[in-house]
């Protein structure tokens, strides 16, 4: 009986000083948590061509036809970078003058096929629609060798100019032209 009374002391003795330790270990502990929420950036642009008017572009010798690319970054887009691809088909090309660029604007070399590349010189960010200068303000067409022959040997196709705007983010990258590998990429 004594050693049951011993055994049972001991394991009473044994059970509250786990009890303690559990009871104290529980006041020393601590817990925190964080929930983070991310959310996502974007670049938003548009492309119009306010000056354009399909009734007036029927190509003769010596017609300047107005065409203007203009480029609107969105209000809330990211810093961005912003070029636009302009795709001119070479027998077109081969009647038409050399494009004047206005101003913030600069053609990239080398030219690829019938696709011209102009990027716009600056980072651009928007808390409100900022509005681009436009490109170019018009295409002007030959006058002296241009004759009904060329002309008329010109297809639906040969008469496209396609216009293409493009922007990336300006974050993580060093410069434009890594921005735009990393577009090609994409």
């Amino acid at each position: 009986m004594k050693k049951n009374k011993l055994l049972s002391t001991i394991l009473v003795v044994i059970l509250v000083s786990a009890l303690t330790i559990a009871g104290t270990i529980a006041y020393l502990t601590d817990r925190d948590e964080a929930t983070n929420t991310f959310t996502v950036g974007n670049v938003a642009i548009e492309l119009s061509e306010p000056n354009w008017d399909m009734d007036n572009s029927k190509i003769i010798p010596g017609k300047v036809i107005e065409k203007d690319p203009v480029v609107t970054v969105l209000a809330g887009s990211e810093s961005a970078y912003v070029r636009v691809k302009v795709t001119i088909p070479a027998k077109l090309k081969a009647i038409m003058e050399d494009l004047e660029l206005n101003n913030g604007w600069s053609m990239v070399t080398p030219v690829t096929g019938d696709d011209y590349y102009f990027e716009y010189g600056e980072v651009l960010s928007s808390g409100t629609n900022t509005e681009l200068p436009p490109v170019f303000d018009e295409i002007k067409i030959k006058g002296p060798g241009v004759s009904n022959e060329t002309l008329a040997a010109l297809t639906d196709n040969d008469l496209k100019i396609t216009v293409v705007a493009q922007a990336i983010q300006s974050a993580n990258f060093a410069n434009q032209g890594d921005a735009w590998v990393a577009f090609e990429v994409e």
